[in-house]
């Protein structure tokens, strides 16, 4: 970011997009961290500095972290570090009025709160801002050159929270990278896909199969979102319950050995296919647990590593498959399919939107979430 001077004007220059005020906090307590030992500003050095000087002068951040003015002394970001941000628009109405009474009037506060906003910007600014000339405050050398710094960084601070509230998808240009299983590619992305087009045409989403480096790749933003059940490494995470799942036998409509319901007896007898979300790990699931806790097992015929080869498997074969209901309803649909309550009773899971707490306020992202929101309602809903 950079201060430019334009005749008599003074703005600000970013090198793009202002980030969230979160993203601002961090770069000022770099900026700080850095912060070169006080240089003094003095109207000699600012006088000489302009002298025969029709070019514009730009205010730049040095290796040092010290901020300078082309042709000015420094002005030192001493003890920036310990500055809180709410003291910003304090600062800005005492620098723009030059009066703590007036500043007070100006932002809603009491004169008393004023002056405490003071003795603080006095000590993070090392300069007293305001000095008693006669019967009178004045502004320091120091407090009238930075007021034109403040006034315009307090309207690009402005500029960041107006972005936010003028958000347009229309406008919108980028891609979004969910991590789901098949499962919610077939059943949720048609929707999801469609809304997303009538709201936003610059969009397009990239699902991605699930990893077990998910959860560092919301962090490192490789990865906007997760569909999946929540497990106990999620506690970090943002979470949205989506719906709730439930499981159910699927096996062909002409089974020669299932006519009507299927009991726990015949459920073990059969052969069954069994969707490995993970290739690398047991073969066995959540079913299998459940049988063993009855002295039970089974026998698994076939493995497949995704839901969207369950249908036509079945279809053509004497396995039985544990699915959840809705893609049982959805291959009903394609193939000669049939699905049943499962024998162990009526189980499942919750779908969840997983996200990072970083992208928690990001207009795109929160605007992102309603649409994947609605799809599933309507989804639920028909």
């Amino acid at each position: 970011m950079a201060f430019c001077r334009r005749g008599h004007s003074l703005s600000v220059e970013t090198p793009g997009r202002i980030g969230e005020t979160g993203r601002v906090n961090r770069r000022l307590r770099r900026f700080a961290s850095n912060a070169a030992p006080p240089q003094s500003v003095t109207p000699a050095s600012v006088g000489s500095a302009n002298q025969g000087q029709t070019a514009s002068h730009c205010c730049r951040v040095s290796s040092t972290g010290t901020v300078c003015l082309s042709g000015m002394a420094a002005i030192p970001p001493r003890n920036l570090q310990n500055l809180d941000l709410n003291l910003i628009r304090p600062l800005a109405a005492l620098l723009d009025s030059g009066s703590v009474s007036q500043a007070a009037v100006v932002l809603g506060m009491t004169q008393p709160g004023m002056s405490k906003a003071l003795s603080r910007l006095r000590q993070c600014l090392n300069d007293p801002l305001l000095v008693r000339v006669g019967t009178h405050m004045e502004l320091t050398e120091q407090a009238r050159t930075l007021r034109p710094v403040v006034r315009n960084a307090v309207g690009q601070l402005d500029l960041v929270f107006a972005a936010k509230r003028n958000f347009e998808p229309t406008r919108l240009s980028r891609t979004y990278y969910i991590s789901t299983p098949d499962y919610g590619e077939g059943l949720i992305a048609p929707t999801l896909f469609q809304r997303l087009r009538q709201q936003a045409p610059g969009v397009d989403l990239r699902l991605t199969p699930p990893t077990h480096s998910d959860r560092s790749k919301l962090a490192d933003g490789t990865l906007d979102a997760i569909l999946a059940p929540p497990t106990q490494q999620d506690t970090n995470l943002k979470m949205r319950k989506l719906f709730r799942e439930t499981f159910c036998c699927l096996v062909r409509r002409d089974h020669p050995r299932v006519s009507g319901a299927l009991d726990l007896d015949l459920f073990c007898e059969l052969e069954h296919l069994l969707i490995m979300v993970d290739p690398d790990g047991p073969v066995s699931g959540p079913v299998d647990e459940r049988l063993a806790e009855l002295g039970r097992s089974r026998r698994i015929g076939m493995t497949v590593n995704g839901f969207m080869s369950v249908a036509p498997i079945l279809a053509n074969t004497e396995l039985v498959g544990t699915v959840p209901l809705r893609t049982a309803q959805l291959a009903q649909k394609l193939f000669p399919l049939k699905h049943l309550e499962h024998p162990l009773g009526r189980w499942g899971f919750d779908l969840c939107l997983l996200w990072h707490p970083r992208r928690d306020e990001d207009p795109d992202h929160v605007w992102f979430r309603s649409v994947l929101i609605e799809s599933c309602s309507a989804l639920c809903a028909s």
